[in-house]
């Protein structure tokens, strides 16, 4: 549990490789070790700056490494994680077994690994070690200065300092804020399930920050609580609370935390991860999601690291904030990791294109639904289960799907969950799916060559192009009785495959015809896993991701000088975004006359 001490300098920050991986080496049994006098030209205590470079993600402050090779061929390293005050938040305790070598070379046994071929030398005062094809890392013999600073952070309360234990396999953070129903549905859908497969801490952890939402339906905790602890097979519900900030007598600045604050976001992912650090780090947003919205989503409008008011999630605490692509992008890269592994949406309608190329740069895999999600907590559930009996991500997944498709162990299956979801738009449908992000591009050039074609189309055969606006499936139930179509701006999102092929189908032209088919083997390519769920006429037989799609008059049209809430105009927020940017997307909605309306629709027709 974190201390006082901790919690104060979190409440400040929110308010304002490891060397030991370089050390391992491979020889032959003709290498000649070196005698004891040869020996000593390593021996001793070197210091290194490894900030970056640990499993933990620490970017506050320094990480530094204290190696020390003695004699008799063991050694020691000892890491501190520092804060920006220059004092000790964080200790990693690790020991080896090492030979060194007269040809150079370095051979060290460590946790049992396997050891690599290794080179090392000596020049001075700096050692430096040189992994097989990588940049050497040089350390620095122990001087009077640092040996003093080692001296300090050795001396620090224990209960004051956090022991960084060694990296599982996986790490889960979970972040979020729903409300409703919905904080019901995390205790008893996810965490109450998820305890009891989490108990191999070397391969997978998890960590959640949620906080409640009003009028919450929660058994253990109370309106607007914020619970931040690690779930474990030995995690009692009815303690969550005295974890984190809340039993330090920080209760009330835990309630005013703003989920939708990227600054809070980075926050808990760099703590988290000195408490439970990871090979590999995965992102789970647990809460409302929206897709993009021009109006509202605009590149910085919010700074990491300063004090602005502006929303990720949609926090109903905090004048219902969102925080979006780009801010959580923002957060992710301020807390130093260089990649996750997988980015899980557990939120709705983020299988959007324009949202997801933001992130796709900063995780292998995206998990999203372009529809409104409906789940029980049975697809994170099984995802972590997945991530503990595979060690494999895409296995995981694909384990997900098999457990949530049966249902087995739970009230519902995942499909029937949709049917018990109706509401006044009939059945809905849904989507899941799994995509590699080192295939995103192949998607993105497709549809930058379907932009471009469009628009050299449209003078000759717009009649044709406007049917399929008007025929192309849309993920987002709209009442169509509406004399005014003004409110499908909202939610503009329709499925970028079927398009490609509604235009290709009604124009007859050969080259949108080949677009169309690359674009199918793109998202072939891309998709590692997914399901599809209909229930009603109106469906696709498999969705893809969804695309914004307005007309020119909606598009330019100035909100702003309308007197209108928002942020910028939609031209303006869209053509700001990495899609626009990479396509020319924006430039098409600029050309396109035709509003989409009556279009076929999740939750539209009878049910099948």
């Amino acid at each position: 549990m974190m201390t006082k001490k901790i919690l104060t300098t979190l409440a400040a920050v929110l308010c304002c490789a490891m060397t030991t991986a370089l050390l391992t080496a491979c020889t032959t049994d003709n290498d000649e070790k070196l005698t004891p006098a040869g020996n000593s030209k390593i021996v001793g205590k070197w210091y290194s700056d490894v900030s970056g470079m640990t499993e933990a993600l620490w970017n506050y402050g320094k990480t530094w490494s204290l190696t020390e090779y003695k004699s008799d061929g063991t050694g020691t390293i000892i890491t501190y994680y520092t804060d920006e005050d220059g004092d000790a938040v964080g200790v990693k305790n690790d020991t080896f077994n090492y030979v060194a070598y007269s040809n150079g070379t370095i051979s060290m046994t460590w946790k049992g690994e396997q050891a690599k071929k290794t080179h090392w030398s000596v020049n001075g005062n700096e050692l430096t070690i040189t992994a097989e094809g990588e940049e050497g890392h040089t350390l620095k013999r122990l001087d009077a200065e640092m040996e003093a600073k080692f001296d300090k952070w050795s001396k620090t309360d224990k209960e004051d300092l956090i022991e960084v234990p060694q990296p599982a396999r996986y790490t889960v953070f979970v972040y979020g804020n729903a409300g409703g129903n919905m904080d019901a549905i995390i205790e008893a859908g996810f965490w109450g399930r998820t305890a009891e497969f989490l108990k191999d801490h070397d391969n997978v952890r998890v960590v959640c920050l949620y906080k409640y939402g009003k009028d919450t339906n929660s058994q253990v905790s109370e309106d607007g609580d914020i619970v931040w602890f690690e779930l474990t097979d030995s995690t009692e519900p009815e303690k969550i609370r005295e974890e984190g900030m809340q039993i330090m007598g920080l209760g009330q600045k835990a309630k005013e935390l703003k989920i939708c604050d990227p600054n809070t976001l980075r926050m808990f992912m760099e703590w988290s991860s000195l408490q439970c650090p990871a090979e590999e780090y995965i992102f789970a947003v647990w809460g409302h999601g929206s897709g993009f919205n021009p109006m509202s989503d605009a590149p910085g409008k919010y700074e990491v690291g300063e004090n602005n008011t502006r929303g990720v999630i949609y926090d109903e605490w905090n004048q219902n904030e969102e925080l979006d692509m780009y801010e959580f992008k923002q957060a992710i890269q301020a807390s130093g990791i260089k990649k996750l592994n997988t980015i899980f949406f557990h939120n709705c309608m983020m299988g959007n294109i324009e949202t997801l190329t933001e992130v796709k740069d900063m995780a292998d895999y995206l998990v999203a639904s372009a529809h409104i999600l409906t789940s029980d907590g049975i697809l994170l559930t099984e995802f972590v289960r997945g991530l503990q009996e595979t060690d494999n991500t895409e296995a995981a997944i694909e384990q997900m799907f098999e457990k949530a498709k049966s249902g087995e162990g739970y009230e519902y299956s995942w499909p029937d969950q949709y049917k018990n979801d109706a509401d006044g738009f009939g059945l809905p449908n849904g989507d899941y799916k799994m995509i590699r992000t080192r295939d995103f591009d192949a998607i993105l050039s497709a549809t930058k060559r379907l932009a471009t074609r469009l628009m050299e189309l449209y003078p000759t055969q717009q009649d044709a192009i406007d049917r399929a606006t008007t025929s192309v499936y849309r993920f987002y139930p709209t009442d169509v009785s509406d004399p005014n179509p003004d409110s499908f701006v909202n939610n503009p999102f329709f499925d970028l495959a079927d398009y490609a092929h509604l235009v290709a189908s009604e124009t007859n032209d050969d080259e949108l015809k080949t677009i169309a088919h690359d674009i199918d083997m793109a998202f072939d390519q891309a998709f590692v896993w997914y399901e599809d769920v209909n229930w009603n006429q109106q469906h696709l037989d498999h969705y893809t991701l969804s695309v914004c799609l307005y007309n020119d008059f909606y598009y330019s049209f100035d909100y702003k000088s309308k007197g209108a809430n928002i942020l910028c105009n939609i031209f303006e927020g869209y053509e700001q975004s990495t899609f626009h940017k990479l396509t020319g997307w924006g430039n098409w909605l600029r050309t396109n006359q035709k509003t989409p309306w009556g279009n076929p629709m999740s939750g539209g027709g009878e049910p099948l």
